[in-house]
């Protein structure tokens, strides 16, 4: 059931996480396109660096019109004035979606998901790690309630799309509650997650 909007079409979906090369990509797509309930490509930073991010798009949507999303580890960490740079490459190369994890500040958070969606590229946002150590509370350096402020700032903007982790689904309650500031119906929450499939080499 592809899309025409670039919104992935299903309520509940899995997203294909492209880190192959780009011949592998092709037999990844061609592989998975027409299986129910894949609602997307996820391209990252290998296919993004060594193709360029619009020749792995373009590949992708020569055979499906399940929408690309763009997740460029970790996306919004730069000065606010980078966000419209960042959101014109994601236009040219015709990027449905766009992840961000934006840890550089308020200005940096509104002025990136502004410069997505005055381009036109659906904002989705993250901004708790799968990884030990993150949180201050685990021996990081991102104050506990950091995330949560991120989540409530990027529905205030209108983001109705949000990245969760897989391995701590017991923070997905708190961040529900910081992103209903969107006042929006729609509200999808978007846990990537790595799974290990026997006999697919890349």
């Amino acid at each position: 059931m592809p899309n025409i909007d670039g919104k992935i079409p299903y309520d509940k979906s899995i997203i294909i996480s492209t880190e192959v090369t780009l011949d592998h990509l092709t037999k990844l797509v061609a592989a998975t396109k027409d299986i129910k309930g894949i609602g997307g490509y996820k391209v990252g930073m290998q296919l993004g660096l060594t193709e360029t991010l619009a020749k792995t798009v373009a590949t992708i949507k020569e055979m499906t019109k399940l929408p690309v999303i763009f997740d460029y580890q970790k996306a919004g960490n730069d000065i606010p004035d980078m966000g419209k740079v960042f959101a014109k490459i994601c236009k040219d190369a015709n990027v449905d979606s766009a992840i961000l994890f934006p840890f550089a500040g308020a200005m940096t958070v509104r002025e990136w998901i502004k410069a997505l969606q005055d381009n036109g590229v659906n904002v989705m946002v993250g901004a708790l790690m799968t990884h030990p150590e993150f949180l201050w509370s685990e021996g990081g350096i991102i104050n506990d309630a950091g995330p949560a402020r991120v989540y409530e700032m990027a529905a205030r903007e209108g983001v109705v799309d949000f990245v969760v982790p897989g391995t701590k689904l017991e923070a997905v309650a708190t961040i529900k509650k910081a992103a209903r500031w969107s006042g929006r119906q729609r509200t999808v929450f978007i846990v990537f997650a790595r799974f290990c499939c026997t006999g697919w080499q890349h």
